[in-house]
């Protein structure tokens, strides 16, 4: 599986759409959340296993509905 990561720009709204603070995907890799502030702000990128844990974190964020995609109606 590649490990390539998103355009940070990219990376920040998937965790925005998934309704998530830097704080909250930080705990689900782990990490800081200012690791996540510097990876969205392209000030540095991970490497190693906390890279493949953001790439596989922000994979299934994508593959879910929007925070505020409530469902049918």
């Amino acid at each position: 599986m590649s490990h390539q990561l998103p355009p940070p720009a990219v990376a920040r709204q998937i965790r925005i759409e998934a309704g998530l603070s830097r704080e909250n995907l930080a705990q689900r890799i782990p990490c800081s959340a200012a690791s996540v502030r510097r990876w969205e702000e392209g000030e540095s990128s991970p490497n190693g296993l906390l890279r493949e844990r953001y790439v596989s974190e922000l994979r299934r964020l994508r593959a879910q509905p929007p925070a505020w995609w409530g469902g049918p109606a």
